[in-house]
């Protein structure tokens, strides 16, 4: 992009020329996001500017934004922020421009091969961790790994855990091992199976080495559960994988029904199984796990009282 006039200088004069640039997007304030967005495209400019001069400063805040506000922005800084602004405008996702997303207390780096995580999936993994903290699990089994944040959050927590995990799509495993290596150190706790065919869900583990074993403690998914009869955002559309988003249109439930069909060949009687769920057929994944095998079922509503996650356990033979 080729700047026709100065940059903006300091810190106020930047969020305001990024804050221009967002408000071309009707979309941006029909949402009521252009002050958030602008902040954050600023600050993130500056972190990166920093970081790209090996500048070890602790990351602004939002206070920092506006207490700093006369101080000089740097020019390399400035040009990216409006690059981003304008890019954000006209449609690109900020997680994509920026190239992560914070989730729980950790930093993702994200691409257009994988969903950005979202507030709800947090939701998943917190009741995973305040129903799981008693015990020690051994071997978990997440179904479509996505970018990890499911698997790694649970290992971050769980020291004594091994998560096997499926991902029909390379680049996202990729994806995965790359964030597994950046927040835990190594990534030798996740193993990835890849399915050949989408069409492959729990079943895609019948043949490993690990479920041989053992059975599994506990089963993650956030599987595909989109049809085109949800409303969903345009830029989701346009800017994330359809196949991370979208349930085959013959059977929207399809990967709840394979895991309530088969999850008692891959887990130990008395395991756990969280599933985030779509709010419009929550009811309908409940009553899948409403047969004999399973107890202790429960929907778990979202920050907007919306059924988001269905928490259950394979019934103990005693």
């Amino acid at each position: 992009m080729a700047f026709s006039q100065e940059l903006p200088s300091s810190f106020a004069d930047v969020l305001r020329v990024v804050k221009e640039a967002l408000s071309k997007n009707h979309e941006l304030i029909k949402k009521g996001v252009i002050d958030t967005e602008a902040e954050q495209i600023t600050l993130f400019a500056f972190d990166e500017f920093q970081r790209k001069k090996d500048l070890f400063a602790k990351r602004l805040s939002r206070v920092d934004l506006y207490t700093r506000g006369g101080d000089r922005f740097p020019e390399e800084a400035a040009q990216r922020a409006i690059i981003w602004a304008h890019s954000r405008a006209s449609g690109k996702l900020l997680q994509h421009l920026i190239g992560f997303q914070t989730f729980l207390s950790h930093e993702y780096d994200v691409s257009a091969d994988v969903l950005v995580p979202r507030p709800e999936t947090e939701i998943l993994v917190a009741e995973a961790i305040k129903r799981l903290k008693n015990s020690s699990p051994q071997l978990g089994i997440e179904i479509g790994v996505g970018s990890g944040i499911i698997s790694i959050e649970m290992l971050s927590v769980f020291p004594n855990l091994t998560m096997l995990g499926s991902e029909l799509m390379p680049q996202a495993a990729t994806q995965a091992l790359k964030n597994a290596e950046k927040i835990l150190g190594k990534a030798d706790r996740l193993k990835i199976v890849q399915p050949e065919n989408a069409g492959v869900g729990i079943d895609a583990f019948q043949d490993h080495e690990l479920i041989i074993k053992q059975k599994a403690d506990v089963i993650f998914s956030n599987p595909p559960y989109l049809t085109k009869q949800d409303a969903i955002d345009a830029e989701v559309i346009e800017q994330e994988p359809w196949s991370a988003l979208f349930a085959p249109e013959d059977d929207p439930l399809f990967f709840y029904r394979d895991i309530a069909r088969a999850a008692h060949t891959y887990l130990r009687p008395g395991g756990w199984v969280f599933l985030e769920v779509p709010v419009e057929r929550a009811k309908n994944v409940l009553e899948l796990f409403s047969i004999d095998q399973w107890t202790d079922q429960e929907l778990v509503a979202d920050l907007n009282q919306r059924d988001r996650v269905l928490v259950t356990r394979l019934k103990d033979k005693n």
